[in-house]
């Protein structure tokens, strides 16, 4: 299963619309703030075969939320056996 969430003030699930990739992520308008532990717990909720996932966190360096507290989801899926790529 492939999917696609991306945040700002929210967490938007866009997996329905993968089928046209290019056009749906240059037409995302997402307001405001980045909740990046707020992403990542979403996506957690997502994986069912974590040996079998690469989640990729593209973001900008500014975390709205907690840092601690992203870095803990951020190891928790990780320690779930899931791999992490960040891209800045």
């Amino acid at each position: 299963m492939k999917s696609l969430v991306v945040t700002g003030t929210a967490v938007v699930d866009l997996s329905a619309k993968l089928a046209d990739l290019v056009d749906m992520l240059f037409g995302v308008q997402l307001g405001g703030g980045t909740d990046i532990n707020r992403a990542l717990t979403y996506c957690q909720s997502l994986i069912r075969r974590p040996r079998d996932t690469i989640c990729i966190l593209m973001s900008d360096p500014c975390e709205g939320g907690s840092q601690a507290e992203t870095l803990r989801s951020r190891a928790s899926v990780v320690a779930a056996g899931a791999k992490v790529r960040a891209m800045p």
